[in-house]
């Protein structure tokens, strides 16, 4: 007779016994891996395994329980961190910045605004000649400093800054020549002596000297090219986004064409011998102008808090380098575009939720092709139509200034809804593959903007704005007309 066999001190149904077999026989497997491997290096005489095979044997529930955790850990260290470790460098990583912008989204309290600004320009008429434009032919000391102060004079009155008391305030006001005037004034003394005084005003515009007296936070200066309004814009909008500031003094300006500068563009070939015709079959070059564009950059929190107006938002931007060409700028329309998609993705858009596209669109040849074919990349190849221009032949190339400069044209332009001709297109080149380049005023469907500004060097930037409907504190505009400015 076969002896009764006792009961299970803790009686348990059918289902949960069968795990715990599962779970006691996977353990078992496990610990008897461990011992065939410690069996082929043991010194002890086999007491380790003898200990291990003990430790094998209790088959308590607790144990169990710990070898299937044992079992689980295993497992997701080799088939799932295992593989993440090893791939995660194939996969492509934006920039924090990106990540940071698209997080915060509607978010009022990190959003910038444009809620004061300022615009000079030597030029508001559709150019006819190559004539460069001056704004500083009398102006004593640098001439980019002169319009920086103007500029921010003007931009802090309407901004109301002396009345913000305990703001934070920073500047990132720049221009990409700083200081040259007063160094090629300096070449030009005839001898040591009169060298000096034109030293002093080249040394003080080293110096913080365009910076207000009221800002006391983070004071940056960033240079670029002809990039350098964007990536002044762009530190600005970041100080917003990340808390260093609570009121942002950026943008640029260009007081620098005298003939060292002009003679440098010159020997580069990209200076127009008619006229500026951006994206026209017969175009040959720019027509450099001098200008400033300075914006007071907010929260929208603040702001709204207050009842200040405010014309824009900034929804997004992107940063990248092209280091194939020093002289020629952008190499190919697949970096321009892919510089927009950053740009979109920041803010959160797709191709088809803008309205319009400001083009660097310089009137040369390599530039002018490269974002025509960005144009198709982007929307021709997709079906979308947004209207595109350059306002490049109406104000001339600002070059530093140049993306402040436009920033604050097509603001305007959004509240006014009419996207610009691109001046001085007359025969669209019948290589572009894109229907979106305008020759002429079109009405605006929308409030969004893509801007695209490129300098020498390498240097590319995009902004995405939106006009704000309902806000009456539009840009300001400034000129004075060629024969006043000392026009070339």
């Amino acid at each position: 007779m076969v002896p009764k066999r006792p009961p299970h001190p803790n009686p348990l149904p059918r289902g949960a016994r069968e795990n715990e077999a599962v779970v006691s026989n996977l353990g078992g497997f496990l610990v008897g891996v461990a011992a065939r491997r410690l069996a082929r290096n043991d010194t002890t005489g086999g007491s380790a395994i003898r200990r291990l095979e003990s430790f094998r044997s209790k088959s308590s529930v607790p144990f169990s329980l710990f070898r299937f955790a044992f079992f689980l850990l295993t497992f997701a260290f080799f088939f799932v961190l295992a593989p993440i470790l090893v791939f995660l460098p194939w996969f492509r990583v934006e920039a924090p910045v990106r990540l940071f912008s698209v997080m915060h989204g509607n978010d009022v309290s990190r959003t910038a605004v444009v809620s004061a600004s300022h615009l000079l320009l030597a030029s508001t008429e559709p150019l006819t000649d190559s004539h460069p434009r001056r704004l500083t032919a009398g102006v004593e000391g640098d001439g980019s400093a002169a319009l920086l102060r103007l500029a921010v004079e003007e931009t802090m009155v309407r901004g109301e800054i002396e009345n913000r008391r305990g703001a934070r305030i920073a500047s990132t006001l720049s221009a990409s020549k700083l200081g040259i005037d007063g160094l090629y004034k300096q070449c030009l003394a005839p001898d040591l002596q009169d060298k000096w005084p034109e030293a002093k005003t080249w040394f003080e515009t080293l110096l913080p000297a365009p910076v207000p007296a009221r800002v006391t936070g983070p004071a940056t200066t960033c240079i670029g090219a002809c990039a350098t309004g964007f990536l002044s814009l762009i530190r600005g909008v970041q100080m917003i986004e990340w808390d260093e500031a609570d009121i942002v003094l950026t943008g640029a300006a260009e007081g620098t064409l005298n003939e060292l500068v002009l003679a440098g563009f010159d020997r580069m070939g990209v200076l127009s011998r008619t006229r500026p015709r951006p994206f026209d079959l017969r175009r040959d070059g720019f027509v450099p102008c001098e200008g400033a564009g300075v914006i007071l950059l907010e929260r929208e929190s603040d702001a709204r808090a207050d009842g200040r107006a405010f014309s824009a938002r900034i929804l997004g931007y992107a940063q990248r380098a092209n280091t194939t060409s020093a002289y020629g700028g952008t190499a190919d329309g697949e970096a321009i575009a892919e510089l927009a998609l950053a740009a979109l993705n920041s803010a959160g858009l797709e191709t088809s939720d803008l309205h319009y596209v400001h083009l660097h669109g310089t009137g040369t040849q390599i530039n002018d092709a490269a974002e025509a074919d960005a144009l198709r990349l982007l929307f021709d190849s997709r079906g979308v139509f947004v209207p595109a221009s350059s306002t490049k032949g109406l104000t001339g190339h600002c070059l530093g200034a140049a993306g402040a400069v436009e920033l604050l044209l097509t603001i305007d332009a959004l509240h006014r809804g009419l996207a610009p001709a691109t001046t001085g297109c007359e025969t669209i080149d019948p290589s572009f593959r894109t229907d979106c380049i305008l020759t002429r005023d079109f009405p605006l469907e929308g409030n969004r903007a893509l801007l695209l500004s490129y300098g020498f060097g390498g240097p590319m930037t995009a902004l995405v704005v939106e006009a704000v409907e309902g806000r009456t504190n539009r840009p300001a505009f400034r000129a004075r007309a060629p024969e006043q400015s000392g026009r070339r």
